[in-house]
């Protein structure tokens, strides 16, 4: 959705339809041309990926979540359409898991415990390496989805690029913390190879721009 609420987005984070490309961007055919010609010059495209969840669909109505009837099969493939595969807990739930259940910034909160749920986004996505030929992932909003998730679906993907002939596949989380400890366990704890490195990002960033002491990055 390219505009939801009074906001919009550039960025195309609010998606419907995982099974293709945003038109407004370009065909599946302009997307091939772009993975081959980027792959003659030894390019590899790596595709940003959301699994936590999709687009603002799922509205409240005295606790209950609804879909408008102009909504109710908006997004591609259908299971995503089904209010049962989400957590409908809103932005800031009193009950579960805040940060892996609640809705982020209101996006619906895929129930990614759900066995329907993780089939379909190993699915989605495995088609993106055989019909794309894309070359690796960079998985957004990585701690908000459960590590259990993690454990079956990256295993999964690096099978499938493994049968495509792409035995180095990258993939690393997008985790949005700054402390390095925190950082770690997902990728100790088995959840993924990778994250983006936040903790030297911030002290990079202050020792750079604002003229910190090297100290804090020295000791990082």
């Amino acid at each position: 959705k390219a505009v939801q609420g009074d906001s919009a987005a550039y960025h195309g984070y609010w998606g419907v339809d995982f099974t293709t490309t945003d038109p407004r961007l370009g065909s599946e055919a302009d997307f091939k041309e772009l993975v081959s010609a980027a792959h003659k010059l030894n390019l590899k495209v790596i595709v940003d990926v959301v699994i936590n969840h999709t687009a603002d669909v799922i509205y409240y109505e005295n606790g209950k979540p609804k879909v408008s009837k102009a909504e109710a099969s908006i997004k591609k493939p259908n299971w995503l359409n089904a209010i049962s595969n989400y957590h409908n807990l809103g932005n800031n739930p009193v009950r579960g898991n805040a940060a892996l259940d609640g809705d982020f910034f209101g996006l619906d909160d895929l129930a990614t415990e759900k066995e329907v749920v993780i089939k379909g986004w190993i699915d989605i996505w495995s088609t993106w390496i055989t019909k794309f030929d894309i070359d690796g992932m960079r998985i957004d909003t990585f701690k908000h989805v459960n590590p259990e998730f993690w454990k079956r679906f990256i295993p999964e993907i690096k099978k499938v690029a493994a049968k495509a002939g792409k035995t180095d596949f990258p993939i690393f989380g997008e985790a949005a913390d700054a402390d390095p400890e925190t950082l770690a366990t997902y990728v100790a704890g088995g959840q993924v190879s990778s994250v983006l490195d936040f903790a030297f990002q911030k002290k990079m960033k202050s020792f750079v721009q604002y003229g910190f002491s090297a100290q804090e990055l020295a000791e990082l």
